[in-house]
């Protein structure tokens, strides 16, 4: 019995080590986005950028006059000189951003300013396109730009081409993935379990109801730590909890099944129907959201 509980306190110091070393990221899921889609550009090249209403957002931000803070993405140091040495009349911040329009469309996709003006370089005559004030109203925000002889003729929302289909889509996903899934993962592991269980000729009432007891306990723990940790590396994490899972199960049916009449019940066998059952209900894991993504 000694032994047992010895086991079980390591396997509580190992769960507590994973909760504090395992780093958990909190930038997960879609970004919102800003398109500028520009007319007219012809032949000319143009390096493009947004100037923000605020002085940060996401990592960019206005340089602080830090020689470490200068230039982070490295741009072309002319470039960048060029846009930093630009003064917007509405006191409006350069986030030390800006690349070559390739194409026509300029995107920032990693979050993009909330209040805004589009400014475009053109080093050949070293003159500036500044747009006025824009807003951006959707989670992926399209504006279309028409260039002018010295200044944008038009720069206005496109309302068809906005869209929080992304977002809702996602929203939708994760709030069955973190709620609904882990339910019908707990519930179909627990029938799966207690099948094996059956085929092992562990039958009766109260055996019954260790196994599906145990079972919903260490699936919900499974989960939760999923939950938790499924951005670092879903399938190792998975795998680590696995292992912890078998060997709770195991040292709880070993110490129980001996309590629910079963003390000639070989620990061999209560060791292999735990193994097997496990390894099953691992591989369903795995394998279904291949036939079920949202599980």
């Amino acid at each position: 019995m000694k032994k047992e509980r010895r086991v079980l306190y390591i396997l509580f110091a190992f769960l507590l080590m994973i909760a504090f070393v395992l780093p958990v990221s909190a930038d997960i899921g879609p970004k919102a986005s800003v398109h500028i889609l520009f007319e007219n550009v012809g032949d000319k090249t143009y390096y493009a950028a947004l100037f923000s209403e605020k002085d940060s957002t996401g990592p960019n931000s206005a340089w602080d006059g830090e020689e470490a803070h200068r230039n982070p993405y490295h741009i072309d140091e002319a470039i960048w000189e060029a846009f930093q040495s630009h003064t917007d009349p509405d006191g409006f911040y350069y986030l030390q951003n800006g690349e070559v329009l390739k194409g026509n469309e300029y995107v920032w996709g990693y979050y993009p300013p909330d209040t805004f003006k589009v400014v475009l370089y053109e080093p050949e005559t070293g003159t500036y396109l500044s747009s006025d004030v824009l807003k951006r109203d959707a989670f992926d925000s399209y504006f279309t730009a028409v260039i002018g002889e010295d200044s944008f003729s038009s720069v206005g929302y496109d309302a068809e081409k906005s869209s929080n289909d992304r977002i809702q889509a996602y929203r939708t996903k994760q709030g069955f993935s973190r709620f609904g899934a882990p339910l019908v993962r707990i519930a179909l592991t627990a029938v799966i379990e207690l099948i094996i269980a059956l085929c092992f000729g562990f039958k009766g009432k109260r055996r019954v109801l260790l196994i599906l007891g145990a079972n919903v306990l260490t699936q919900a723990i499974l989960n939760l730590t999923l939950i938790n940790f499924w951005e670092n590396d879903e399938l190792t994490v998975t795998l680590i909890c696995e292992i912890v899972v078998f060997v709770i199960e195991w040292l709880v049916y070993r110490w129980l099944f001996y309590r629910c009449e079963e003390k000639e019940q070989k620990k061999k066998r209560i060791f292999v129907y735990t193994l097997i059952a496990n390894a099953v209900t691992f591989l369903v894991g795995i394998l279904l959201p291949i036939g079920f993504p949202l599980l």
